[in-house]
């Protein structure tokens, strides 16, 4: 089966979602209507909660298929829940995309604060690239 995901934090970065799911995949702009993205406490990857007057920009990700999806389901964690949300393109074309939303017991490690994809890439993106290689490795194990 195929699937559509809409990636709104680090794994709008091409090069990481194919390190966790072991397959580079097509994708295409897309904004998120109804929710905003926030800095999680501690970490370096973001979280999105529903929000009625944001929306937020990311990567719509297509022919995901189940096996990359279960590498994703895993590398979320249980901070997350995916949910299927419509998700809008440059082309005004409406999609169903499965999005990883926080769940709502772990939403207080959010910040108030934006999370920005630049300041991630400059920052981080070496460091997570490699860990992720790591993770899909260590999960292709199991």
């Amino acid at each position: 089966m195929s699937h559509c995901v809409f990636a709104y934090g680090t794994l709008q970065v091409p090069s990481i979602m194919a390190a966790v799911t072991g397959i580079q995949s097509r994708f295409e702009e897309a904004i998120l209507p109804g929710y905003a993205c926030y800095r999680m406490k501690h970490r370096v990857y973001p979280g999105a909660i529903p929000c009625n007057d944001g929306y937020i920009s990311g990567r719509l990700y297509l022919d995901i298929n189940d096996v990359m999806l279960k590498y994703l389901d895993a590398f979320e964690d249980v901070l997350y829940e995916r949910q299927l949300l419509e998700v809008m393109t440059p082309r005004n074309t409406r999609v169903n995309a499965l999005v990883y939303v926080v769940v709502e017991e772990y939403r207080q490690l959010l910040k108030s604060e934006s999370w920005d994809i630049e300041e991630f890439k400059l920052k981080h993106l070496a460091h997570y690239l490699e860990s992720c290689r790591k993770f899909h490795q260590r999960v292709s194990a199991e």
